[in-house]
């Protein structure tokens, strides 16, 4: 039977082993790799099956590469160091045609209650990130 997710969670890594990828990313429909120092992601180019990724508490930026990703539609990046959402948004846009479920909580381009901004704030970004996703995925045509 065919290995279908797998967490790599805290583990200290700052890539994905070479290992995982040649074994098991053909396969592989949920990846958690939450709680390591990553912040290249070009490897998971090789995950085309997956469908969930989890990457909250890591090292990943509004500039972090993220591979084309046809069947992810859940991506959690929770506790990153993502700063500017026009340019993080407009990456994974393009990156994840099918995404459905985004979380960016604590993350400074994330205002809300745990990093000690307001409700308008937080309105404000959600609103924000919906319009560019919508933008880069062509949704107003």
């Amino acid at each position: 039977m065919a290995v279908k997710r797998i967490s790599l969670a805290f583990r200290g890594l700052t890539e994905v082993p070479q290992e995982i990828v040649d074994e098991c990313s053909s396969g592989i429909e949920e990846l958690d790799l939450s709680n390591n120092r990553i912040g290249d992601l070009r490897c998971l180019v090789h995950f085309q099956k997956m469908h969930s990724l989890i990457l909250d508490r890591n090292e990943l930026t509004s500039h972090t590469k993220l591979p084309f990703l046809p069947n992810l539609h859940t991506l959690w990046m929770n506790h990153n160091k993502i700063s500017n959402l026009s340019v993080f948004v407009e990456k994974v846009a393009g990156s994840c045609p099918n995404l459905a479920f985004l979380s960016l909580m604590d993350n400074p381009a994330a205002p809300s209650y745990f990093n000690e901004g307001t409700l308008e704030q937080y309105t404000d970004f959600r609103s924000f990130g919906v319009f560019c996703c919508c933008l880069a995925l062509n949704c107003f045509e």
